[in-house]
């Protein structure tokens, strides 16, 4: 954990399976160029003493199983929307290949 996420958060301790397998597919699912499979968000505030100021935690947990070239072409790159002020103390990313390889 990130030494300036208030340890009194939620979710700030959350991460997630270290050793995940692929998550099953429908038929259908598996003909489309992109499924997610997963999508979390969590918004915490907390007071911050020292500076006088309320502050906003995000996390944000997407799975996203790729199909097809147009599915690799969609989500090859992710954007990260900061708030003006704001910094981004945690990134976390991993891709798992098609033998759930990381």
């Amino acid at each position: 954990m990130c030494s300036k996420i208030a340890p009194n958060l939620t979710y700030a301790t959350y991460s997630w399976d270290a050793k995940r397998k692929r998550l099953p597919v429908t038929e259908a699912e598996a003909k489309m160029p992109a499924v997610v499979m997963r999508d979390f968000s969590a918004h915490e505030f907390t007071y911050d003493e020292s500076a006088k100021s309320l502050r906003l935690f995000s996390l944000d947990h997407r799975i996203v199983r790729v199909n097809t070239s147009d599915g690799i072409e969609r989500f090859n790159k992710i954007y990260v929307p900061v708030q003006n002020g704001g910094q981004i103390l945690l990134l976390k990313a991993r891709t798992i290949s098609p033998e759930a390889r990381w």
